[in-house]
Parts: structure tokens; C-alpha cells; sequence
């Protein structure tokens, strides 16, 4: 399959200041994602008549569906990140035996790892370490770090990206080269 194409439309075009700014929308053709990116400086100046390359200062896109985009300036791509998500995690439940009072008025005990027979054992019902009670007893749990954004595959573009509403905030110098 092909590279995705951007296509860009200009909405406002203001050069009345010391720098052009141009504000519009990009749509994402079907396609593959390329390495590195996909061409978005062409398919802006294709639209800014009088700009050249070298007049881009920066170019800012956002879009809605949950992809980081960002301009890399050296090769004039956009490339398109997504989240990792959070690892998989649990959580263990711990009944602290020692917390627990025999009598006939208790609910729970934890003894033998059953519950309402106290045999004088904690009770850990397991997500992750078996081994971390400590406490007075309760939910025991992990933090987990997301992992870092990562560029998308070469593969199909998602169609997340395809049918995203992507808008960009492009600033030139105002001369031609």
C-alpha cells in the first residue's frame, strides 16, 4: 500500500505582522504510515503561495482522538505518536487476622483462607506479591508508570488518524525562498 497523503486547507491566512500565520485543518488519506513520518510541510505550502521551505518557523497540530502529532522541522514530517496505555496491574486484598476478634458477633476472619474461620492466619487474596502484607490489613497495590509515547508502525494507518479532525497553527517568515 501507498504512503497516507495529508492534505491541508487553509481556514485564515494573516500576513498583516512581522510573521504569516496560517491557520487549517489536515485530513489524513488511507495509506501507510512512513518511517519517520509523513510529508505535512509540502501539503501546507502547497496551500501558502509566496512561502517557501526554509520560511517555516513552526508548525503546531492538534487533533481530537487522542494522538500526539508533532512537526519535526529538519525533514518537514509530521509524525504521529500514541500511547503504550498502562501496564497491566492488580491489586491484593489483605485480612489481617491479627485484626480480627473471635466471638460470635465476627463476620470475617481470616484464618485457613477462609472466610468466617479463624485458625490464627492472615489472609491474602492475590493480585500481585504474595509476600507484601505488612499493615493493618486492606488493599495493597502497585503504582504503574505509563509508558512513553511511541511513534506509530509502519503498518495501515489507524483509522483514529484517518478520520481524526486535525487542525494546525503554521508560522512563516514573511519572504520567499
Amino acid at each position: 500500500m501507498a504512503d497516507s497523503v495529508i492534505t491541508a486547507t487553509v481556514d485564515a491566512d494573516d500576513g498583516s505582522g512581522v510573521i504569516r500565520r496560517v491557520i487549517g485543518t489536515l485530513v489524513v488519506g488511507a495509506g501507510d504510515y512512513a518511517a519517520g513520518g509523513l510529508a505535512v510541510r509540502a501539503a501546507i505550502l502547497a496551500q501558502v503561495p509566496g512561502q517557501g521551505p526554509n520560511s517555516v518557523l513552526q508548525i503546531d497540530v492538534r487533533g481530537i482522538a487522542g494522538y500526539q502529532y508533532e512537526y519535526v522541522k529538519s525533514s518537514g514530517k509530521l509524525q504521529i505518536r500514541q500511547g503504550a496505555g498502562i501496564p497491566a496491574h492488580t491489586h491484593d486484598l489483605h485480612l489481617n487476622n491479627a485484626d480480627v476478634a473471635d466471638g460470635a458477633t465476627t463476620r470475617i476472619n481470616a484464618g485457613n483462607n477462609l472466610l468466617g474461620a479463624n485458625t490464627g492466619a492472615d489472609l491474602l487474596i492475590t493480585g500481585l506479591a504474595a509476600g507484601a502484607t505488612g499493615g493493618r490489613g486492606g488493599i495493597l497495590g502497585t503504582t504503574s508508570t505509563p509508558a512513553a509515547l511511541a511513534e506509530l508502525p509502519v503498518a495501515p494507518t489507524p483509522g483514529g488518524v484517518t478520520g481524526d479532525v486535525i487542525t494546525f497553527d503554521a508560522s512563516f517568515k514573511k519572504y520567499s525562498d
